[in-house]
């Protein structure tokens, strides 16, 4: 199974021509929100895997979960397919959504694709996000 070594949000991203090296800009660990819950936040999620050579060329979906440390609830993301011919493998995934104001926990998870009876594979690593709410309340 492809394994995890990096998780991470920022405000953006450049990736190098030259060199095929990725800048993270901003990382972020807080966030206070305006709007409405729930909401995309204007962030990207990265999110590197190894690759063993037996997985090369292998389909799988990975997807994004947001955990509340609070209410323990998720919101999981919609699955998008990987596959990697080379050792390792970065994905980048734009837009977050949040539901819930609090301490989140972002993870990554990843399964062979096609595999529906199969469990989803949660990383190791989790990044953290304190996300603050001052927006109204809703009329009504």
């Amino acid at each position: 199974m492809p394994f995890p070594y990096l998780l991470a949000l920022c405000r953006g991203s450049s990736l190098d021509q030259e060199d095929n090296n990725i800048t993270l800009f901003s990382l972020v660990e807080m966030v206070t929100v305006t709007e409405l819950l729930p909401t995309i936040l204007p962030l990207e999620v990265h999110a590197y895997y190894e690759f063993p050579e037996s997985e090369r060329g292998r389909e799988y979906e990975l997807r994004i979960v947001m955990v509340s440390e609070e209410r323990g609830s998720e919101q999981v993301s919609d699955s998008l397919m990987v596959v990697s011919h080379h050792p390792r493998h970065r994905v980048r995934i734009q837009g977050v959504p949040v539901a819930w104001p609090g301490r989140i926990s972002v993870f990554s998870e990843i399964r062979p694709r096609g595999s529906e009876l199969t469990s989803w594979e949660r990383s190791a690593h989790r990044w953290p996000l304190e996300v603050s709410w001052t927006g109204a309340a809703p009329a009504g």
